[in-house]
């Protein structure tokens, strides 16, 4: 089982008896990684257990995923929107590197999830602004940028604009002081259209919910 920090083993073993258990695709994944495999780092389990529980307690039936984690945020989403809105839940996903697209479809279509899922190859600001204008702005439930993407605040008023109104917004790799998501944070802290906090769960979560 793979975590966010050093935790010790008997820890690590009461994590996995109590969260919920991953798509069998994503274990697969991992059980590949773990055996040597040049694949895309996996996303902290702890991580992907506290994004699917926190997507189904939000309801969320339009999402927006941007970035790597080889796919796992969009599977872990797209599973998560089936089960709250049935064929009618969506996930748009943006990465314009290649090798995340072909491991990510794989991954989805392993998960029979793949249908759920629009893959746009475009960088995350341009993807965001064609799906604001294609008739999402102010529509989308929930957005996940993911810690491999470089964040700014062109991006985060971007994220704004396709939520809704009690939407959430998250950036995973809070932790790292250079992908700019303690500045945004920051910013966050003291923007009077959001409410924030930054949780600790996997690599650092700044989780923000748009209030007006």
């Amino acid at each position: 089982m793979s975590a966010s920090f050093n935790f010790s083993d008997p820890w690590l073993r009461f994590l996995n008896e109590v969260n919920p258990c991953e798509p069998q695709a994503i274990q697969a994944h991992r059980n590949q990684v773990a055996e040597g495999e040049a694949l895309p780092d996996p996303m902290p389990e702890d991580e992907s257990a506290f994004l699917g529980f926190l997507l189904r307690q939000l309801d969320v039936r339009l999402a927006v995923q941007v970035g790597g984690s080889a796919g796992y945020a969009a599977l872990i989403a797209a599973e998560a929107v089936r089960h709250n809105a049935g064929p009618g839940g969506r996930v748009f996903t943006f990465s314009d590197t290649g090798d995340f697209t072909k491991t990510a479809r794989s991954l989805w279509q392993s998960a029979g999830v793949e249908s759920t899922i629009n893959c746009d190859p475009s960088p995350a600001r341009q993807g965001l602004n064609d799906l604001a204008l294609s008739g999402y702005e102010g529509r989308i439930d929930f957005v996940w940028i993911d810690r491999d993407v470089i964040v700014g605040l062109e991006l985060y008023e971007q994220a704004l604009t396709i939520l809704h109104t009690g939407g959430t917004l998250v950036f995973a790799g809070a932790r790292s002081q250079t992908s700019g998501v303690q500045d945004i944070a920051r910013f966050a802290h003291k923007d009077q259209r959001v409410r924030s906090v930054v949780s600790t769960s996997g690599d650092g979560l700044l989780l923000i919910t748009k209030t007006s």
